[in-house]
């Protein structure tokens, strides 16, 4: 249970924040970073889905070294290194830095699907909670509305236009979240110190 409740919000924040990139990465880049940047849009997509996945292994980790399982977590750690960095120095000269941040997240899939199978030898059990799908589900929909609305309605040209584009994305995504997922109404009426009737 502690382990499902961890995966349950570990992505709350990381999985709209990648949807997000994916929605306007063009406008990111160039907002944050300057125009000459942009071809980068595809790094920013990449770095995102990373900081999802490192968010989801990362209870894993905790478990397996309150458990006293710590070889293992060392051993996980030592296979990722072994691919990652041979495969990070052929994509990243193939294809530059896209290369590297691919060969990074190819490893961070491999950490996640190698605890999996720990968590299934280990606990008798594949962790995957209901919640991460409604964030998903969420995260789908708010990068679907942003898309049209940056493509059709609004052109970021500046830090304000993309911080109203940004909390309108946040405000749908949490928004269809509350509306789907009574685990996170829950969660809410518990660390809020008003309750509310989701109900009207």
């Amino acid at each position: 249970p502690d382990l499902e409740n961890a995966l349950a919000y570990c992505g709350l924040l990381t999985v709209p924040i990648f949807f997000g990139a994916i929605a306007m990465p063009v406008e990111i880049v160039r907002t944050v970073f300057g125009a000459e940047f942009t071809p980068a849009w595809a790094a920013l997509i990449g770095l995102a889905l990373f900081q999802v996945l490192n968010g989801y292994a990362a209870p894993f980790e905790s478990i397996v070294s309150a458990i006293d399982q710590v070889r293992y977590q060392f051993g996980i750690s030592t296979l990722i290194l072994f691919i990652h960095a041979p495969l990070a120095i052929l994509l990243g000269l193939r294809y530059g830095l896209i290369g590297v941040v691919g060969a990074t997240i190819f490893g961070e899939i491999v950490r996640l699907t190698a605890y999996q199978y720990l968590s299934k030898r280990l606990l008798n059990t594949t962790v995957a909670p209901r919640p991460i799908a409604t964030q998903l589900l969420a995260g789908a929909v708010m990068a679907t509305v942003v898309y049209v609305t940056v493509e059709f309605f609004v052109t970021v040209q500046s830090w304000l236009w993309l911080v109203v584009v940004v909390t309108f994305g946040a405000a749908i995504y949490f928004g269809v979240l509350t509306s789907l997922s009574r685990h996170f109404r829950e969660t809410l009426n518990n660390v809020l110190p008003v309750q509310v009737d989701y109900s009207r």
